[in-house]
């Protein structure tokens, strides 16, 4: 009650002072292959990789370890389906392991607004922060308000930057991204009967902004997979598109973007913003999935409008309200008082057991403390198509 109070005090006395895809090589790691030609549509939704089940015991005592926490939830978007989704599931496991999880989703659409809800946070008491960063500058200061009053801080799906948190729970490598985007854009060329391996592709990028560091990596190592494994492509915009994740710049970057490539063959995404700007874009332009072949990452709901439309094959992303709870949790343990180093492993209750690996993981040069620094690796992937549309409500 001491370190709440305290907590409270110093953020208020700031705020007086100055008032965030079919592969000739396989699937991506840990991908959900259904939705392949040759998938078994029956198939799980998506596989787990490296995360092994804990027993009743073991499980019993983990959960004890967060209990009573109170963790701060703060979504990258407010008012996002995609967010509120992965509350859901978050309330859902915080109810069973004992701790309790504030979702904080009512600041403005801005990353200045999200570094508001981070102090609004912190004017809570909580013992921890778990957040999805809209734009890591925008939110450093407020991220090191929290660590100087001894308040955790760890991210998931979108990274802060490593010195201000402790532990980033990230769906996958850069490379497991970049290549399930790349894979997913093949695949869809592949049902529209364009052969990948083959065939001359003209393609390129739109998502949010070149200040987004993982999208930015996303696409880096998309890149890297698209040059070593389909030679045939060529990125006819290197600079690529951008929209700032505001929906009505969406739809006009991806108009500019066909009006400017009108023989463009294949649009990644890998925001789903920018997805869903993109694919409007094309229903405006009057394209179908026949002309053209868009992809990227979005729940199934957002842009089953397009599905229908026959606009888009074959999509993706991760099981949100997992990876969110993993955060949620690991915020909990270290609040607790449980500390963790490279190569230890957290075992998350019901869900699986995840060995704490460095930043540079996920960012080349990033630096990992001794103590309590570190990323933890989802790597599970859904794919969305014709097997499967129907199985999924988010």
């Amino acid at each position: 009650m001491k370190k709440k109070m305290l907590a409270i005090l110093l953020v208020l006395s700031v705020a007086a002072v100055s008032a965030g895809c079919s592969s000739a090589e396989g699937e991506a790691a840990g991908d959900k292959t259904a939705g392949q030609e040759e998938a078994d549509p029956s198939a799980d939704a998506a596989e787990t990789d490296g995360a092994e089940k804990t027993d009743d015991t073991a499980e019993t005592e983990e959960a004890s370890a967060v209990k009573d926490q109170i963790v701060a939830f703060i979504p990258g978007r407010p008012d996002s389906a995609f967010y509120d989704f992965a509350n859901e599931g978050v309330q859902s496991y915080a109810d069973e392991w004992g701790m309790e999880v504030r979702y904080i989703n009512d600041y403005p659409d801005t990353p200045e607004g999200q570094a508001d809800a981070v102090r609004q946070a912190l004017t809570q008491g909580v013992d921890a922060i778990c957040i999805s960063v809209a734009d890591a500058g925008a939110v450093s200061e407020a991220l090191q308000e929290a660590a100087d009053i001894g308040v955790v801080v760890c991210t998931w799906e979108s990274d802060a930057y490593p010195q201000d948190r402790s532990l980033m729970v990230a769906p996958g490598a850069p490379e497991s991204i970049g290549r399930l985007i790349a894979e997913m854009g093949a695949n869809a060329l592949g049902k529209r009967g364009t052969d990948p391996g083959a065939e001359p592709v003209r393609y390129c990028w739109h998502y949010s902004a070149a200040a987004d560091k993982d999208q930015n990596f996303w696409q880096y190592e998309g890149e890297r997979y698209i040059a070593e494994t389909y030679p045939n492509w060529e990125n006819i915009a290197p600079d690529n598109y951008y929209s700032g994740q505001d929906p009505q710049q969406a739809v006009s970057a991806g108009s500019a973007l066909l009006e400017e490539h009108p023989d463009v063959d294949l649009i990644l995404c890998n925001d789903p913003t920018a997805l869903l700007g993109q694919l409007q874009a094309a229903d405006d332009a009057g394209l179908t999935g026949e002309e053209i072949t868009i992809t990227g990452l979005a729940s199934p709901s957002s842009v089953r409008e397009y599905y229908d439309k026959g606009l888009l094959y074959q999509w993706g992303l991760w099981d949100s309200q997992t990876l969110a709870s993993i955060g949620c949790y690991a915020a909990a343990y270290l609040a607790a008082g449980n500390s963790v180093a490279v190569n230890d492993e957290v075992a998350v209750p019901g869900i699986g057991t995840y060995t704490v690996e460095a930043n540079e993981r996920i960012e080349t040069g990033a630096g990992t403390g001794e103590e309590n620094s570190g990323v933890l690796l989802f790597e599970e992937f859904l794919r969305f198509d014709d097997y499967n549309i129907d199985d999924f409500d988010f």
